[in-house]
């Protein structure tokens, strides 16, 4: 029901901007996956079928993007050794 939703809310905002360059990738996405002969009940299996895939790259996304390493700014990284130090003194007492 999610799905029928989303691409009947997708479908209404590019009727009404069609012809803008922007959305013709997103439209031959959508043909690409959801082809013409296939009817909504196949759509929704199909997208049924690949949800745990779908959501293994999404995990996979988010855990590359979380463990990223930070690219501090000097003022971030006197910060931070600051902070060490402090750590430091306070567990050599």
């Amino acid at each position: 029901m999610v799905v029928c939703i989303l691409v009947a809310a997708f479908e209404v905002q590019v009727r009404l901007y069609y012809g803008s360059n922007s959305y013709e990738f997103l439209i031959n996405l959508m043909y690409s996956y959801f082809p013409a002969e296939f009817t909504v009940g196949q759509n929704m299996k199909l997208t049924r079928n690949l949800f745990p895939l779908l959501f293994q790259l999404v995990l996979i996304l988010c855990d590359v993007t979380v463990d990223a390493k930070a690219k501090l700014t000097p003022e971030e990284v006197e910060e931070q050794k600051k902070l060490d130090n402090v750590y430091v003194e306070m567990l050599t007492r």
